[in-house]
């Protein structure tokens, strides 16, 4: 029989608390913005809000377990957040025990980008194939990784980081601290940073534009969409960089199969379509058979779920 699981998705610009059971079905779920500069027992306070709040929108349903997907570096064994540079709150916080000890169920924690991977290969797009992955484009860049039908997560744990290879030697600034990382240059911060610096470029020539001082990736794709110029440049030059770290990644690993999520996925197939035409170009004669896919809609909500799953064995 199904098994009932309060998930959790906690990422830098939203935190996600869904109620679902393990065959996928989902019964209620809330959203809220990551209060990022709220401290510690701040952000805690906020999950187990918004955990009971998707517990109370699903009829108070009883659960036998918790999920947690965040992003940054997991220690899945002993359910620390080791490091999260997009939400420096959770750095050294043992979610797994303050959750569990507040809802009194056992929990289980993993990157987000591999938790995602693992809810494409159990209830997306990713069920027969055995080599993929699965690549958030959000406020960060990751990936979660199957080799041979098993997650991959290295010796420590610590696998998928490629937003912080270095694409662009002497690039800007990461948040991990190197220079021209894969996240600096590709990632929703960087098109914010981006925006802001044309919207300044625009002010100081005294030219009409739609971009405002505050704009987020969503609203700079959404332009995009509607053909602003100022707003193409800017794609332009994050899908050459999101090309250029798919073929890396291809080139190391060769999988079949690459899924684009995270929040710029909702960009849409033009989207997609033109990361598939850069990357076919950026492979020049290193040849590679990878289909490239946006990734199953909302596969975040499932995700903690098909963690517990995964775990525990629970069906």
């Amino acid at each position: 029989m199904p098994k009932i699981v309060l998930g959790y998705d906690i990422g830098g610009s939203k935190i996600l608390a869904a109620v679902g059971n393990t065959d996928g079905t989902v019964f209620s779920r809330i959203e809220k913005k990551t209060a990022i500069n709220i401290g510690r027992q701040g952000l805690l306070k906020q999950l187990f809000e918004i955990g009971e709040e998707a517990l109370k929108t699903a009829g108070n349903l009883k659960i036998t377990s918790i999920g947690i997907i965040c992003a940054g570096l997991i220690d899945q064994k002993k359910g620390i957040v080791i490091t999260s540079p997009n939400i420096p709150s959770v750095k050294g916080l043992n979610l797994v025990g303050e959750l569990s000890t507040h809802f009194k169920v056992p929990a289980h924690i993993e990157n987000d980008a591999a938790g995602a991977a693992i809810a494409e290969k159990q209830f997306g797009l990713a069920k027969e194939a055995e080599n993929f992955a699965y690549i958030p484009l959000s406020t960060g860049i990751g990936a979660g990784l199957f080799v041979n039908g098993k997650i991959y997560r290295g010796s420590h744990g610590l696998a998928g980081e490629i937003g912080h290879t270095v694409i662009l030697a002497d690039g800007p600034l990461c948040s991990c601290g190197r220079n021209g990382c894969f996240e600096a240059i590709a990632s929703g911060s960087a098109v914010a940073r981006y925006a802001k610096e044309e919207y300044r470029l625009l002010k100081k020539n005294s030219r009409k534009s739609e971009f405002t001082e505050n704009m987020d990736a969503r609203s700079v794709l959404r332009l995009w969409e509607n053909g602003n110029v100022e707003a193409g440049v800017i794609v332009d030059r994050i899908i050459y960089y999101i090309a250029i770290g798919i073929v890396n990644l291809a080139c190391i690993f060769d999988p079949e199969l690459i899924l684009i999520g995270g929040g710029m996925s909702n960009a849409g197939e033009a989207f997609i379509d033109r990361i598939r035409e850069t990357v076919k170009k950026e492979f020049k004669t290193l040849y590679r058979d990878v289909k490239i896919l946006r990734a199953t809609p909302d596969i975040a909500v499932l995700a903690p779920i098909a963690l517990v799953k995964h775990i525990t064995g629970q069906s």
